[in-house]
């Protein structure tokens, strides 16, 4: 007898009773869409129109970010960067009993991830990273299915359901990073989710040491467990993890070898154990030629550089710096595609530069400071023209620079000092619109100084002593805007020109007098007297400027919603729009002379500190008082923002303040930095802001009492505090001991703590 016969004979109750469960348990179109527009009334979203088409007239098929399996009921819900806010209602978009995929990421909402979630029991793919949730994440042992989880920077903390989480065996994809969940040791649960191909645990407060059972997921083609407090020894089973593309462990406290066998990692096309206590050399990473990134840096790593590195095709970007490497640089290193920078500062290399790292023309940072180089710069580098930072310093490098590499226009910094170079600077430094600060201490350069240096604009410092050049210095120099503090006085500017010998001035005793059959002397007065005039109209300008700026309390707006560019250096925990709105006074901790800063608290607890550079030119800064109106001015333009990324960006040391990322709009620029902890330098400045006891306070109330002569000693020592090269910056103990010396009669009813680092100085990297 068949099924429907049987089924025919039913009696007719219970027939009619058995149709009437069918109905009742199966979801009707009526239903979905009433789910649907539940969801909508808890959300609500900014400038998209996503939810335009979610209306009761309409099919949940045609609802924007819907999709229908074959029997028109709803099976994913696509809503990822929809700028939505809210609450999400698990309970009730589980009762679409077909979903097989949520997608709500890189949202802002928040509340918590109710229990609800576990009747989705269809579901594939839950995505809620990059939103701003609360608590802990519910017990998800019923999602059977699911083969995609991705909670990172979700905002969830507590304790992780880790033994839940150990029977969704179809698991292939699973990213958990930037958390702020309890510490723990590496989940052993883990080890058995065998699918997996994608394992993110980075900053998750993950402890201890990797635990051999990672060789069983031999699928990994992605392991990242950085920035956590794990130790020991980088287990040998890693090696057997021959799909690894990236391998991320930097900012750890691993200790050892790099394991045998990490050689059999030949797919691996990002390697980066930084930051940690690793030793040895470096003999393991000769084989693994599809190596693209490779970072080492802060490490007590030994012995040579691989020849076979100069045969690896695909590498673009080679950081070894702060390690106690020998031996040369391979000569055909980074000669075969589009290579970007190197940084192997801080060693014991020998050998020549390597002459075809810019062969491609990409390469911006070339960086082989403090190490036992020798030759000369290769002529090849004349013509990289993406080239940004140049610093060869402290090395036995010698012979002419080629000329083109003075004029590079792209070039940022110029450091060439402590060498043994020769020979003139041309004139195609007046190329270098991009220069900003130029080094050349300690070397045998020789010849006149060209007065076409006065066309590199954007030069803010110039160190140009102890050498042997001579002539006249150019009165061109007095075109130059940007380069202030130290030249508010003849001694003062002269400092950047000592120990040169042929150098003659008429007005200044350190340099001896130019002959009277130059025809020179003239000019060079002239030149001092515009330049000391020029100077110090703009230094009293920019002195008053900061007075009031302090004592100002404009209010400010929010930021007006631009089309931003994140740009990070390190894996981020934060969206821009989180930092956006967090720029407002109630935020404020500090205002100088380039900018304000104001501390960020995330939703997951973490403090930040945000900088808003201000605009370098006078005009601008008198229309942009607030950052608000800076924000919405459309021709700003900043190069102390250009500089400072520069300098920051490749920096990640423990001791050193970490430049996050950069987010930027045709009209803002903005910094994002780690905020240090309480007690700190930041909350120091922050106290005696409050206080009103900060530097320029303490200059400002004692100039008004001097005389012309101590007000502008008093004025210079404060322009050598807002010289926009942070290195240059005295320390607070320096400026106490010049305040004293400038007026000591006027300080003896000041206090300043003596063993407070002068702010601006703190973080600032040797690259």
């Amino acid at each position: 007898m068949s099924v429907r016969q049987v089924f025919w004979q039913w009696p007719p109750l219970m027939l009619l009773f058995f149709l009437l469960f069918v109905v009742l348990a199966s979801p009707s179109k009526a239903d979905e869409i009433q789910i649907l527009l539940s969801l909508k009334s808890h959300l609500k979203e900014s400038n998209t129109g996503v939810f335009s088409s979610w209306t009761e007239g309409n099919s949940v098929c045609n609802f924007t970010g819907i999709v229908c399996n074959s029997n028109g009921l709803v099976s994913k819900i696509n809503l990822p960067q929809q700028n939505l806010v809210g609450v999400v209602p698990f309970d009730s978009i589980c009762g679409l009993q077909s979903l097989e995929k949520i997608d709500l990421g890189g949202n802002s909402l928040y509340g918590g991830i109710t229990a609800g979630l576990k009747n989705c029991t269809r579901l594939q793919v839950l995505d809620l990273g990059l939103n701003s949730f609360s608590g802990e994440v519910p017990e998800l042992s019923s999602l059977h299915n699911l083969n995609f989880l991705n909670l990172n920077n979700s905002g969830v903390s507590g304790t992780f359901p880790w033994k839940a989480v150990q029977n969704l065996t179809s698991l292939a994809f699973l990213s958990l990073g930037d958390n702020p969940f309890d510490s723990i040791p590496f989940p052993v649960e883990v080890l058995k989710l065998e699918k997996l191909y994608w394992l993110y645990l980075t900053n998750c407060s993950m402890r201890g040491e990797i635990p051999d059972g990672i060789q069983n997921l031999t699928l990994l083609e992605n392991l990242e467990l950085s920035d956590n407090q794990m130790s020991g020894e980088i287990p040998s089973g890693i090696g057997k993890l021959k799909k690894l593309r990236q391998l991320e462990l930097y900012n750890n406290s691993f200790t050892g070898k790099l394991p045998v066998g990490l050689r059999n990692l030949t797919s691996l096309k990002n390697f980066d154990v930084s930051q940690n206590r690793l030793e040895g050399d470096l003999s393991e990473l000769r084989f693994l030629n599809q190596l693209e990134s490779l970072h080492l840096f802060e490490n007590q790593f030994s012995g040579e550089i691989p020849v076979e590195f100069g045969d690896f095709k695909n590498l673009i970007e080679l950081s070894l710096y702060r390690n106690q490497i020998t031996g040369s640089l391979p000569q055909k290193i980074g000669s075969w595609t589009g290579f970007e920078y190197i940084d192997v500062s801080e060693n014991f290399l020998t050998g020549t530069i390597p002459p075809d790292m810019c062969k491609n023309g990409m390469m911006t940072d070339l960086l082989v400071l403090q190490n036992k180089l020798t030759g000369t710069i290769p002529e090849s580098y004349a013509n990289c023209k993406s080239l940004n930072r140049l610093r060869v310093n402290n090395n036995s490098l010698s012979g002419s620079v080629p000329p083109g590499i003075w004029g590079l226009p792209n070039l940022s910094v110029m450091d060439l000092s402590m060498n043994q170079f020769e020979g003139p600077v041309t004139g195609d430094i007046g190329n270098a619109k991009s220069l900003g600060l130029l080094t050349l201490s300690y070397n045998r350069f020789s010849g006149e100084l060209p007065p076409r240096i006065s066309q590199a604009s954007s030069l803010v410092t110039i160190f140009l002593d102890s050498n042997q050049f001579s002539g006249q210095i150019p009165s061109e120099i007095c075109k130059l805007k940007k380069l202030v503090p130290e030249a508010l006085n003849i001694k003062a500017f002269s400092e950047g020109f000592n120990g040169n010998p042929g150098l003659c001035s008429q007005n200044d005793d350190n340099f001896r007098p130019c002959s009277s059959d130059s025809g020179t002397s003239h000019h060079l007065r002239t030149f001092l007297w515009c330049f000391i005039a020029g100077t110090l109209v703009l230094l009293i300008s920019l002195a008053c400027y900061l007075f009031v700026k302090l004592k100002q309390n404009i209010p400010e707006n929010s930021l007006k919603k631009n089309s931003w560019d994140m740009k990070s250096f390190r894996v981020l925990s934060f969206s821009e729009k989180e930092i956006i709105d967090a720029v407002k006074p109630e935020n404020l901790i500090g205002k100088g002379g380039s900018g304000n800063v104001y501390k960020v608290v995330l939703n997951n607890g973490k403090e930040l500190a945000v900088k808003h550079i201000w605009p370098s030119n006078s005009i601008d800064r008198k229309n942009c008082r607030t950052s608000s109106a800076m924000l919405t001015n459309r021709t700003f333009q900043s190069s102390e923002y250009v500089a400072e990324v520069a300098t920051l960006s490749a920096v990640r040391h423990v001791n050193v303040v970490k430049l996050y990322c950069s987010i930027t709009s045709e009209d803002s620029n903005l910094l994002v930095y780690e905020y240090l902890p309480n007690g700190s330098l930041w909350d120091r400045l922050h106290t005696k802001m409050k206080s009103k006891e900060t530097l320029l306070d303490v200059v400002d109330s004692t100039i008004s009492e001097a005389s012309k002569e101590d007000a502008l000693k008093i004025l210079t020592i404060a322009m050598h505090c807002t010289t926009k090269i942070p290195a240059l910056r005295p320390s607070m103990r320096m400026v106490v001991q010049m305040l004293e010396e400038a007026a000591p009669c006027m300080l003896t009813d000041i206090v300043v703590d003596k063993e407070w680092t002068w702010l601006p100085k703190v973080g600032v990297p040797r690259h």
